[in-house]
């Protein structure tokens, strides 16, 4: 976990280079405010194993191995190389093997993977491959549509959402399946 009294002091030291004055009152607090931010988005890939395995243990036996899916939910997370926030929307859906996860958990460990910093591109694939770990299913299929605060307030400034999936098992192999995601995720419509 990071230091958050030295990442304060950092950021204080950042306002005061920018001719801030960190005395007002409206300033007072913001080193911490935004150094709690940070901490908060900057996890670990061993706090993110940890957090991970911690959620996974709500797992129950069952009988059969249809789909089970999600339609999009919001996760946040950070740029890595702007470090501005990002919006994704992410739909999973996976097939059992012989256990399922608690739902809010689907929703959890995407919400813990994201806050990392981790580009989109790699996003997609790393929720597919922890799913498949945690869950011990080949079968995992993640769809994850962001929207980037770099492009949105800085360069291009515009609100232009990008789509990475990342497909696992039949949700690869079969295009049945592959269709049938799809088609839950984006409510029957092309998106």
């Amino acid at each position: 976990m990071a230091d958050l009294l030295t990442v304060s002091e950092r950021v204080r030291s950042l306002l005061i280079s920018l001719n801030i004055d960190v005395n007002d009152p409206n300033f007072v607090d913001t080193p911490t405010r935004v150094a709690q931010w940070l901490c908060d988005f900057t996890l670990s890939k061993e706090e993110v194993e940890r957090q991970c395995k911690q959620h996974a243990k709500a797992m129950f036996v069952i009988d059969d191995d249809d789909m089970i899916a999600m339609e999009p939910f919001i996760v946040y997370s950070m740029c890595p190389h702007h470090l501005l926030p990002i919006t994704y929307e992410v739909s999973l859906a996976y097939i059992p093997n012989k256990k399922v996860i608690g739902l809010s958990k689907l929703v959890r460990i995407s919400r813990v993977v994201a806050r990392q910093l981790i580009i989109q591109e790699s996003l997609a694939p790393t929720l597919a491959d922890m799913f498949c770990k945690l869950l011990d299913s080949d079968h995992v299929a993640v769809r994850v549509r962001g929207i980037h605060g770099c492009m949105k307030f800085r360069g291009v400034m515009c609100e232009a959402p990008a789509v990475k999936s990342a497909l696992r098992g039949a949700f690869r192999e079969d295009a049945g399946i592959k269709q049938e995601f799809y088609d839950i995720v984006n409510g029957g419509k092309k998106k």
